[in-house]
């Protein structure tokens, strides 16, 4: 909360605290701060509908940001935004552990000529995975946090396949993991996909055939993270191998 009530202009901003239910739950009470980026770069296709299955689709508001001549300048703007909550958070030595556009809020407003442009302010929230330093390094040990409370998709290589190499310590969550999370922010923002590292359906089948997922019995995140790494292997993205003991 002490965090929240000083760390700048570019965070949630935390408002109270209150018990209910006998104390055996608390309530944060933050401001709002906005429409998250996640809503405003995607919409359902053929409009919004109550229940049922939803195809997202880019947003009428990305698709005229992209096409406007300074659309990039927004797009860089909004990165900028990032940083400078991550470098309030970091400053202070917690990582976020969750930087994501559902979690980063923008309000618009006008901001001089042409008449159509609106300037965001960005504030970045939920801290429900964020981490302090001194917990990082000995708290968890070598296993380092659960990363069940990670998005896989935002999540540094490290973090997502270190613990495939057995018996070597994790790379610690610290502040480079929420440096990678603002570059696939800022590279969805671009592409305007939040699979930034998805493979295709045809790379999905071989991948399947060749190594006998089926056979093998593999879980569908098992699944899931096997595709990730061949989307990022595409990029020329590798996952370190852990330095030994």
């Amino acid at each position: 909360a002490e965090l929240l009530r000083t760390a700048g202009g570019h965070l949630g901003r935390y408002v109270e605290s209150f018990e209910v239910a006998g104390g055996s739950e608390l309530w944060l009470v933050f401001r709002d701060e906005g429409a998250s980026l996640h809503s405003l770069m995607y919409e359902a296709a053929g409009g919004p509908r109550e229940g049922g299955l939803k195809v997202l689709q880019p947003s009428r508001w990305w698709l005229a940001m992209r096409r406007r001549h300074d659309g990039h300048e927004t797009v860089l703007d909004l990165v900028r935004q990032t940083l400078l909550a991550l470098a309030a958070v970091h400053a202070r030595n917690v990582t976020h552990r969750d930087v994501k556009p559902e979690n980063l809020l923008a309000v618009f407003h006008p901001c001089g000529a042409p008449t159509y442009r609106q300037c965001a302010h960005l504030r970045l929230i939920d801290f429900g995975s964020a981490l302090d330093h001194h917990s990082a390094y000995h708290h968890y040990g070598d296993v380092g946090p659960s990363a069940a409370e990670q998005t896989v998709e935002y999540a540094p290589p490290e973090a997502v396949f270190g613990s495939l190499w057995p018996g070597r310590p994790v790379a610690k969550r610290t502040t480079p993991y929420d440096v990678w999370s603002a570059g696939v922010v800022w590279a969805e923002m671009v592409l305007g996909t939040p699979h930034v590292f998805q493979v295709g359906g045809r790379t999905r089948a071989l991948l399947d055939a060749r190594l006998g997922l089926a056979k093998r019995g593999l879980g569908a995140e098992e699944r899931r993270r096997l595709f990730l790494l061949r989307g990022m292997m595409e990029l020329c993205i590798y996952p370190p191998l852990p330095a030994p003991r």
